[in-house]
């Protein structure tokens, strides 16, 4: 039956009519059921008359107040993105929450003077914040609106929604927010009268075709649900039809039991995926499992997954762990490729080209100068090149020397680059004969690797240098944007790691064998650009600013 003519009550009495005058017939009595007071038509009547005047007023300054400044959306996180205008799409699932649980929250509510209800909503405050993200939330919930002893027996639209608006800040313990929330139900139901419909045309709040205003999410505890009826040898019960619609976005409806309770979970499909609403009812029962065992937790300290699925996401899920041998630093990767292939074509710039015998062996004489020459074995090495064959030598070398760099990008600007010499205490710097005047005021050591004739006197051969995983790799400063710039240290584990993430992933060595290097040398990507193509036997094309 449409709404408009019956609620969840009324079902209620439906059943109970027609399973009394079924009985009366089939013994042939006379059907006796009492007479009505008074119809719905007196009840419209009386609720016109009633909302009026102070009534009315006092309802309305309630509710304005309560909810005027209220942010009326829920950003839960959907499966797809919400439509330009909201429709009602929808299915439902059914699961059930044990006796043990619904028994600990009954009693946990009775010491806090709550209801069954109150401690529901609480706790499913709590679910949709940690979802949401958000403190300040909205639920709607239907009353039977029924407060009067004369229309309990009327079949009709008495039903009402309320908004409880609930206020999750400061990180309360579970009977604290209790608390919280007895106070906004009694409250809610003192003022209960103005229908929802008014009070949204009353507030006015921001109206958007995309979601509903006021509450997008539905809490729903069957007081009076419809019990199975026995008419002599035939038995009357309640089948649930998937109607394909959804009245919100969400929907939790509880009812009560011997065993426990159901919850029937309505969602609006074109939001919702049913693997997700399973997710979200596994979370909510896990939660309600920790209320009952401690109700004194602060309501961020509360786990929402179960030690089984938390084992799934963290572990199972993530369990690609490959056994290695050891590798002495990101550069002996490529080294065995000069060992392998050493004639292949390692980079490519705007000028020339040079083999991967020559690269490392250039790398390698840089290497030995730095380990003789260089006393701070502890802080980075700045470097600023263009991008060029001779920044891959360079960057190599300083690897292999077993030091770290920086790249500081000579078109930043100057006060930037300040910045990041102070900042990181850098103090031997390797540029070139372009870009040296940029770093004019710079008082350590500088190279200029263009006039280092002597390299040519060092050893081509790799040098001996222990490399731990651990190791300073470079140090990469972020963009700044949202206040000073951060130096972040990579690793030479991290970049070994990620490289063989590639392989695994891309199978580079069969299908990448040419790489276009675009990134910027002060920028994260060149890192990888690099590993990618010389950990892997591949040439590496530089790209000219």
């Amino acid at each position: 039956m449409h709404h408009i003519i019956s609620d969840g009550w009324s079902m209620g009495i439906l059943v109970g009519e027609i399973t009394s005058i079924y009985i009366s017939l089939l013994n042939g009595k006379d059907i006796n059921l009492p007479d009505l007071e008074i119809q719905y038509a007196d009840f419209s009547e009386w609720q016109n008359e009633y909302l009026s005047g102070d009534v009315l007023e006092n309802q309305l300054n309630y509710w304005k107040n309560k909810l005027g400044n209220s942010n009326s959306l829920l950003e839960l996180p959907t499966d797809r993105n919400r439509q330009a205008v909201w429709t009602n799409n929808g299915s439902s699932i059914e699961r059930y929450i044990s006796s043990e649980i619904i028994d600990g929250l009954q009693k946990l509510g009775n010491s806090q003077n709550a209801t069954l209800f109150m401690t529901l909503v609480a706790a499913f405050n709590i679910l949709l914040s940690r979802y949401s993200g958000q403190d300040d939330i909205n639920i709607g919930t239907p009353i039977a609106n029924r407060t009067d002893k004369e229309i309990e027996k009327i079949i009709g639209l008495f039903i009402n929604t309320l908004v409880l608006r609930t206020d999750l800040s400061g990180d309360p313990t579970f009977t604290e927010l209790l608390s919280r929330v007895r106070r906004t139900n009694l409250e809610a139901f003192e003022h209960q009268d103005l229908p929802f419909e008014m009070l949204v045309d009353a507030i006015q709040p921001e109206r958007n075709m995309s979601y509903a205003p006021l509450f997008q999410v539905m809490i729903i505890l069957q007081n009076n649900p419809i019990k199975t009826s026995k008419l002599s040898d035939i038995e009357v019960s309640m089948i649930s039809v998937d109607m394909g619609t959804s009245t919100s976005d969400l929907t939790f409806s509880f009812s009560t039991g011997k065993n426990g309770a159901s919850c029937s979970i309505e969602y609006n499909t074109d939001l919702f995926n049913e693997s997700t609403i399973v997710r979200m009812f596994n979370d909510f029962n896990t939660l309600l499992k920790e209320i009952v065992t401690n109700p004194n937790k602060r309501i961020s300290r509360y786990k929402i997954i179960d030690d089984e699925t938390k084992n799934k996401i963290l572990y199972e899920w993530n369990s690609r762990t490959i056994k290695f041998p050891h590798v002495n630093g990101i550069h002996s990767l490529f080294e065995k490729w000069a060992e392998k292939t050493p004639n292949e074509i390692a980079v490519v710039d705007n000028v020339g080209r040079i083999s991967y015998k020559e690269l490392n062996e250039k790398s390698n004489q840089l290497a030995h100068y730095l380990i003789k020459n260089n006393k701070n074995k502890n802080l980075p090495i700045g470097i600023s090149l263009d991008k060029s064959i001779n920044l891959l030598v360079t960057v190599l070398g300083v690897l292999k020397s077993g030091l770290s760099y920086l790249p500081l990008d000579p078109t930043y600007p100057e006060e930037r680059l300040n910045y990041m010499l102070e900042d990181s205490g850098i103090e031997l710097l390797i540029t070139d004969k372009n870009n040296s005047e940029i770093f004019s005021s710079f008082s350590k050591k500088k190279i200029i690797i263009d006039d280092l004739i002597e390299l040519n006197q060092f050893d081509k051969n790799n040098p001996n240098i222990i490399i731990n995983e651990n190791d300073l790799a470079y140090i990469i400063y972020t963009s700044g944007s949202t206040g000073k710039a951060k130096g972040t240290m990579v690793q030479h584990n991290s970049l070994i790691n990620i490289y063989l993430g590639w392989e695994q992933d891309y199978k580079l060595l069969n299908t990448a064998r040419n790489h276009l290097q675009m990134a910027s040398f002060s920028f994260d990507v060149f890192g990888g650009d690099w590993t990618r193509a010389l950990c892997s036997g591949g040439k590496l094309v530089l790209v000219a600013r």
